[in-house]
C-alpha cells in the first residue's frame, strides 16, 4: 500500500515539475490516488505533495505580505522626503525629457535625514503615469545589504495632468505616489521566510530610532 502511493506520489511530483499545474494529468493521477486510497481504505489520508504544496503557498503569501509592508515603509519615508522638500514653499518636479534630466534629485541633507535618493522617471505611456525609481540608503540602505537585498525601490506616481512632467507644491498631493514595489527576490522556503521577517523588524526598528531622534531635536 505504502509503495503504491509513494510511486503514485513520485508520478504526481514528475507531472507538477514538467508540466505544472496542468489539469488533466493532475487528474489523472488524482483519479489513482483516490482508487489506491479506497483500495486500502484511507478516505482521509493525504500525500505529503499536497502538504508541502500548502506549506509552500503559506511561505509565499506571507513573504508576499512582508515585502508590501517593507515597501510601504519606505514609501512613508519618500513621500515625507517630499513634504520636507516643499515645507519651505518650494516644489518637487520630475520630468521625462532632458529638459528636467537634473530635477528630482534630493539634497545630500535630505538624503541623509531620510535614507532615501531619487534616481530617475520613466513615463511608459504618453500622457500616462511615471514610474519613478530611488534608492535606499544610509542606516536603511545597511540593512539592506546586512540581508543580501537589493535597495532599489520603484514607485509609481499619479499624473492627472497627461505632461511629460509633474510639480507637487503641496504637501497632501505626496499621496500622488502609490504602488510601491521592492526589487530584491527572496527564497521561497521557511528560511527566506525567517530572515524577511528579520530584516524588516530591523528596518522597522531603524525608523522608530529616526522618529525618537526628531522628537529630541
Amino acid at each position: 500500500m505504502e509503495n503504491n502511493l509513494s510511486k503514485i506520489e513520485e508520478e504526481l511530483k514528475l507531472h507538477y515539475k514538467n508540466f505544472g499545474t496542468d489539469i488533466e494529468a493532475i487528474f489523472n493521477v488524482g483519479v489513482k490516488i483516490g482508487r489506491e486510497l479506497e483500495l486500502n481504505k484511507l478516505p482521509d489520508y493525504r500525500l505529503d505533495f499536497f502538504k508541502n504544496l500548502e506549506d509552500l503557498s503559506n511561505i509565499q503569501e506571507k513573504i508576499r505580505a512582508l515585502k508590501k509592508e517593507v515597501a510601504n515603509l519606505i514609501l512613508q519615508q519618500i513621500q515625507n522626503a517630499v513634504k520636507e522638500i516643499i515645507s519651505d514653499g518650494s516644489s518637487w518636479t520630475v520630468g521625462v525629457t532632458s529638459y528636467y534630466r537634473n530635477d528630482g534629485k534630493f539634497s545630500d541633507e535630505i538624503v541623509k535625514k531620510y535614507c532615501v535618493n531619487f534616481l530617475s522617471a520613466e513615463q511608459p505611456q504618453t500622457h500616462g503615469h511615471f514610474d519613478t525609481h530611488f534608492e535606499v540608503t544610509g542606516r536603511l540602505g545597511n540593512t539592506f545589504e546586512k540581508y543580501g537585498y537589493s535597495n532599489r525601490i520603484d514607485v509609481t506616481l499619479d499624473n492627472d495632468s497627461g505632461e511629460d512632467n509633474i510639480s507637487i507644491y503641496n504637501e497632501d498631493d505626496v499621496e500622488s505616489f502609490y504602488s510601491p514595489s521592492v526589487n530584491f527576490h527572496v527564497e521561497q522556503t521557511q528560511e527566506g521566510l525567517e530572515n524577511l521577517i528579520k530584516f524588516k523588524e530591523s528596518i522597522f526598528k531603524n525608523l522608530m530610532f529616526q522618529i525618537i531622534d526628531k522628537s529630541d531635536t
